[in-house]
């Protein structure tokens, strides 16, 4: 009886002052939030009670607040990047009465999302005065501005957009959700029909996840109308967006595979290889076991993280079936011992994007424990079975070692890994985008774009994104000549480049004191190239074209000071105060196989588990006006490939030249499908 209800309305806003935007909470991103703005979706309810201490009339009064609340920001990369919805924030406090106002402080906790990979934690501080003259207090100011559009996903960047992102519309401020109607105020068309489509709103984002994926070489517009309109009623500024999906057109389609997993390597394993008692993966199965390159360590996985795959192209979710028994279902989780076997299976969730598979155990995984999992498929066409598949029924592609036939499953991909106690790192899952090979067959097809001359007539053709020039330094033996892309007399500057699939998984770790730099975690990818035709002049007479076929580059595992390759790798995000830009930084050491390649005459070659040692990688730290965090590298140093042909019959020295090696990973959408 003695609580006083407190309400302020929905619709109310409050203001704050920009905030400075920091990578891994030290180093400057080049740009600030710009105005903050909280948006209360529903009326704040509360109650103003007598303090608990004291009877006194004068005493400050208990506050207790429950907001529903919306945040948004004034630059568009931060606003794409934290602007959310964050419902039944619970603020307490005290009020009391000076000098005839009445002063509000309150404050509560709040867990927000990060570039929708990493919640934080914060202090939301609220402070409220009343007006001295009550009967005369000014009018509140009417908001008469309805939302603008700040930034969309795909944007200017739909060479970068995939089937299963949503379309995002990042907006200035929150529109009601009760004026989003799909089909009226908000549309979504092929080619002119309409796509149907669900929809959320999170903050200030409007969140568009067709029913079915987008699909490639088609052209979309999204479209909005003004009567979406703010909390306040104000209609929006109508906007049309226009974007057309690369091409993917091809007539020499491949199985799919993964581009990242987590935790592990992404390669079936070589049963005989196998020493879980000591930490030992295995080596990956190839068709050149005795050059397989190196054995591989059983990784941790933090209780708090679930198991990622990554997949290369759109994914059958029907075919992702999670066992609920030992050694069943095309998806398995199993606690094993040491020999392998099979204890229990592990209860999880299977949740299926188009191209990304997420594995969450129903409880944290156990420290110590040792799991596995498992990705099942088969070495044969079409899918029969417990088989993970494409949605146009290509079996899973686990051993690229194995020199598989392009429509042929592999051996079951078995990750074991040991459970580890929780972790604070933030995990960032990175793609390689955008790239040539769109439909990852492994070939540069007639619909994808290959490297072109920048600026036109200068006859220069600078590496292209995702990309490594290759040429030919020198020939021995009956090798009296080569080139890279036509015959040996011919020129070709457009064709001297091989074209990369895949991604990297990265944890950002911290501060680093000893480099003045963020640490960052990141765990060996595999990449695969397109195929690249070399054309050898054989004892000066014939000039057979030698295809590489898809080549195989194996980030490898660190050295453990014991000569043993476990550890994963390390990169540094500096900041550069002469260029006023965030920089990335990092070294590899690769494997280079060639599983497919036949040289002449049969004759056995050594691209299995070549190594290409000492590779560093430079370049800076980027968002896109969404949001999305971008980083660009490229190589710093030349790399030589020294082909040997039935051992020195024939030599081929090729080269890598520096800046030869154009990569750039992305993260993924920051709002996350329906």
């Amino acid at each position: 009886p003695d609580a006083t209800p407190l309400r302020i309305s929905k619709g109310s806003l409050l203001s704050g002052e920009p905030l400075e935007v920091l990578i891994g909470g030290q180093l400057p991103a080049g740009f600030d939030s710009g105005d903050v703005t909280v948006s209360f979706l529903s009326d704040a309810s509360g109650y103003l009670s007598p303090a608990p201490y004291s009877a006194a009339p004068e005493a400050p009064r208990r506050v207790q607040l429950t907001l529903d609340l919306a945040f948004s920001t004034a630059d568009s990369r931060a606003n794409g990047a934290f602007t959310q919805t964050l419902l039944q924030v619970e603020l307490v406090g005290r009020a009391i009465v000076e000098n005839g106002r009445m002063v509000i402080d309150a404050i509560g906790v709040i867990e927000p999302e990060v570039l929708g990979i990493e919640t934080a934690y914060g202090v939301l501080s609220f402070h409220m005065e009343s007006y001295a003259d009550q009967v005369n207090a000014p009018e509140p100011e009417v908001d008469i501005t309805g939302p603008s559009l700040q930034s969309w996903q795909p944007g200017d960047y739909a060479d970068r957009f995939r089937p299963g992102d949503p379309v995002v519309l990042n907006f200035d401020e929150t529109p009601n959700q009760d004026t989003i109607i799909p089909g009226t105020t908000v549309s979504l068309t092929e080619q002119g029909a309409q796509v149907p489509f669900q929809w959320r709103l999170d903050g200030a984002s409007l969140v568009l996840t067709p029913d079915d994926p987008l699909a490639f070489g088609s052209d979309y517009q999204v479209a909005f109308t003004d009567g979406v309109q703010d909390l306040s009623g104000n209609p929006a500024n109508p906007e049309t967006l226009d974007f057309t999906m690369v091409d993917a057109t091809t007539n020499s389609p491949r199985t799919p595979y993964t581009t990242t997993v987590y935790p592990g390597y992404g390669c079936a394993i070589d049963p005989g290889s196998e020493d879980l008692g000591n930490g030992i993966q295995g080596e990956c199965a190839s068709a050149y076991q005795d050059q397989a390159g190196d054995l591989l360590p059983v990784p941790t996985m933090p209780a708090n993280r679930a198991i990622e795959v990554q997949f290369s192209r759109n994914m059958a979710a029907d075919s992702m079936v999670l066992g609920s028994t030992c050694g069943q279902g095309s998806v398995r989780v199993e606690k094993i011992d040491t020999a392998g076997n099979c204890l229990e299976a592990v209860p999880a969730h299977l949740s299926m994007e188009a191209r990304k598979l997420t594995i969450t155990p129903q409880q944290p995984w156990e420290d110590g424990t040792l799991y596995r999992y498992v990705l099942a498929s088969h070495e044969q066409a079409g899918c029969a079975g417990e088989v993970i598949c494409s949605q146009d029924d290509m079996p899973l592609q686990t051993a690229q070692l194995l020199g598989p036939d392009a429509d042929k499953g592999g051996p079951d991909m078995a990750i074991a890994f040991t459970g580890a106690a929780a972790t604070d790192n933030v995990l960032l899952p990175l793609r390689n985008l955008p790239k040539a090979d769109v439909n990852a067959n492994f070939l540069l097809d007639d619909s994808e774009t290959k490297a072109q001359e920048v600026p036109p007539g200068s006859g220069q053709y600078p590496t292209p994104t995702n990309a490594a020039k290759l040429a030919v330094l020198d020939t021995g033996g009956i090798a009296t000549a080569a080139n890279i892309g036509c015959n040996i007399n011919d020129t070709c500057p457009a064709d001297k480049f091989t074209y990369l699939n895949g991604g990297i998984n990265a944890d950002i770790v911290g501060w680093n004191d000893a480099e003045q730099a963020v640490e960052v975690t990141l765990y060996p990818p595999v990449l695969m190239t397109t195929n690249t035709d070399v054309y050898a002049q054989i004892a000066g007479l014939v000039s057979p074209n030698v295809p590489t076929e898809p080549l195989v580059m194996r980030a490898r595992y660190a050295d453990d000071g014991s000569g043993n390759r476990t550890q994963p790798l390390t990169g540094w995000i500096r900041y550069d105060a002469a260029e006023d830009q965030l920089m990335f930084d990092t070294t590899l050491d690769l494997l280079l196989d060639a599983p497919e390649m036949e040289a002449p005459l049969g004759l056995p070659f050594n691209l299995h588990s070549y190594p290409l040692d000492d590779l560093q990688l430079s370049g800076p730290v980027d968002f896109l006006p969404d949001g999305r965090l971008v980083i660009g590298l490229l190589s710093l140093a030349e790399q030589n490939i020294d082909v040997r042909i039935g051992g020195a019959l024939a030599t081929i020295d090729l080269q890598i030249p520096a800046g030869g090696v154009n990569l750039t990973f992305q993260s993924g959408s920051i709002k996350k499908p329906q």
